[in-house]
């Protein structure tokens, strides 16, 4: 609090006598006008005269603002006919109370002058304009006029702001641990203080905030199943952490505003290795949600990366346990495919099952990511296959990527709990999760592009909701499953469609079912078709014995016959599941299926 000539007057004596001397109703104008691109540091505010038409005894001044980073430090610069030492100031937090009077002659002051300045020091990254919640004028009762004031604002009012206190519990989305007993929404800036009880956490759905800020020393932690999106600026000054589970779930960032401060922004990847088969499993595709991660912060696992003219894997290791890969570095669109050793802890110490991706900044959505896509003749089955890295700390529609002409649009990653390749074309499959690698076939060398707008909260395991025409089987057996999409489409051909179709990667492991359909000698995972009645599905593993075929989703499709063509057996695949007897090596084009007529 600051007071300076703060006087003692018997004014009621004077207001009556005011009230006698003074007939008729006067009024009086003031401005308060709004500072526009602030810049950080001090800063003035004049208390304006419009219209006074009349000499003046007394008068006063409530102002008051809720601009976090902003600090009211005094008023100077008084108007020569109200001098300094005639005013009572009072500064309490984001309120200055100012007060004038004089038992002497009345003052008068002219339409554009200004009474006096409001200093102030602002340093608010999320706002560059200074407004003003709230300002009043008054006169000491019995004065035969009135005063009014016109707030000269010219932007949108700030929005609310919503402070974390963490009374009840971590859960963002409980209004009991926030201060205005409110959960933030899209109109309020929220402030994450470092002297919190609680840290919060969000779980359970998507937060969104206008701006946000993170105190130095705070923390906010966005859990598996939980999402953020900040709608105005992020400034962190604190920890911003984005965790994940051993089911293939993350929490998810997206930001539409600019991201600013000092702080730590750190994303944990969990990396399974329950997978019980083989050298396959345990495999995972990484890409990096910050720049320049390096190959050093994962001592403890084994890393390849893969090489489009050769079509196959790059092994990168130390000369032995004792020294790690050389130094390499993800960034941008790049992806690697590492699995965790788990004996390396014997000899140094290890990562362990989270790789921690942390950084002064994510990667957000501000720039482009571009990556250029080779196509080298003669290297096989793989040739123009490229591996690409999802940048962002958010999941990646495939749908809204503008493609390079030369380039298939279809996704392939590794999912290394069911030992297959999750696939997506033209709307059918999943999006892409954060911090996750994946396959595009580019027909000539092409460039892959993401612009930002792409960027959704959907993860990994979001499938197909809203396409018509769809049937999804699902083959199982030995604890392990596989999927066949067939989409009925009306723009589709009888042959590959590189805006629709899929290819079908086979699984390295024996012991996974593998189901897809087939058109000629192209094996398909998504197979859009227009006007078939009949088309053959294959079932192949390296490992005999019983098997089940299902329906798993469908969509405007009734009808739909599976002939197991080896047994002369037919049925009812939306009603009924198959089981089956099969051996190792048997010819895959075992079965067909039958659909009645189609409306597309």
């Amino acid at each position: 609090m600051k007071t300076r000539a703060i006087k003692k007057v018997l004014l009621y004596a004077l207001l009556m006598l005011l009230t006698c001397r003074l007939s008729g109703q006067f009024n009086a104008t003031l401005s308060l006008p709004d500072q526009l691109d602030q810049p950080t540091g001090n800063g003035y505010m004049p208390i304006q005269c419009d219209l006074i038409n009349f000499p003046v005894y007394s008068i006063g001044f409530t102002i008051t603002h809720e601009i976090p980073g902003m600090t009211i430090l005094d008023v100077v610069d008084f108007h020569p006919n109200f001098p300094e030492n005639e005013w009572t100031v009072v500064i309490v937090n984001h309120t200055v109370d100012l007060f004038w009077t004089t038992t002497n002659t009345p003052r008068q002051i002219n339409s554009g002058e200004t009474f006096c300045d409001i200093e102030y020091y602002f340093d608010h990254p999320e706002c560059r304009a200074v407004t003003w919640v709230s300002a009043s004028m008054f006169a000491l009762p019995g004065l035969p006029f009135t005063l009014s004031l016109n707030n000269g604002a010219v932007c949108p009012p700030l929005p609310i702001y919503i402070t974390w206190t963490g009374a009840v519990s971590a859960d963002w989305f409980d209004p009991g641990n926030w201060d205005m007993g409110t959960v933030p929404a899209t109109t309020n800036d929220v402030y994450i203080p470092y002297n919190v009880p609680i840290i919060p956490s969000i779980s359970g759905g998507t937060a969104v905030t206008g701006s946000l800020t993170i105190q130095g020393g705070g923390m906010l932690i966005v859990l598996p199943s939980g999402s953020l999106t900040t709608y105005g600026v992020f400034s962190n000054d604190g920890t911003f952490l984005i965790d994940s589970d051993i089911f293939g779930y993350s929490g998810s960032y997206i930001n539409l505003g600019d991201v600013t401060g000092c702080g730590t922004f750190q994303f944990n990847r969990t990396i399974t290795t329950t997978a019980g088969y083989g050298d396959v499993a345990g495999w995972h595709y990484i890409s990096s949600p910050v720049q320049n991660f390096s190959s050093l912060n994962i001592n403890d696992y084994w890393l390849n990366t893969w090489s489009e003219p050769d079509g196959q894997w790059q092994h990168h290791e130390g000369s032995d346990d004792w020294t790690p890969v050389p130094e390499m570095f993800l960034g941008g669109l790049k992806a690697w495919s590492v699995k965790l050793d788990t004996g390396y802890g014997c000899y140094n110490g290890p990562t362990g099952q989270t790789i921690e991706f942390i950084s002064d900044m994510y990667n957000v959505g501000s720039e482009p990511f571009s990556e250029t896509c080779t196509y080298t003749a003669g290297a096989g089955y793989y040739t123009g296959w490229n591996l690409i890295g999802n940048p962002y700390p958010c999941s990646i529609d495939p749908f809204a990527i503008v493609w390079d002409f030369n380039m298939n649009q279809s996704i392939y990653f590794w999912d290394s709990q069911s030992l297959t390749y999750q696939t997506w074309a033209g709307g059918v499959g999943p999006n892409i999760p954060p911090t996750q690698g994946f396959f595009v076939e580019s027909l000539d060398n092409s460039t892959f592009t993401l612009s930002g707008n792409e960027r959704v909260h959907q993860g990994a395991f979001f499938f197909d909701e809203g396409i018509d025409n769809l049937l999804i089987l699902e083959a199982s057996g030995n604890g392990y499953t596989d999927k066949a999409y067939v989409h009925f489409n009306k723009n589709a051909s009888q042959g590959f469609d590189k805006n629709l179709d899929a290819r079908k990667i086979i699984s390295p492991a024996a012991i996974v079912p593998q189901i897809y359909t087939v058109s000629g000698t192209e094996k398909y995972a998504i197979n859009s078709v227009n006007g078939l009645t009949s088309i053959p599905l294959c079932f192949e593993s390296g490992t005999s014995g019983e098997y089940t075929i299902k329906m798993l989703e469908k969509t405007n499709l009734d009808g739909v016959v599976l002939e197991d063509i080896l047994k002369g057996a037919r049925c009812d695949i939306l009603s009924t599941q198959y089981t089956f007897i099969y051996q190792a090596g048997d010819e895959p084009q075992r079965f067909s299926l039958h659909f009645a007529k189609i409306n597309q």
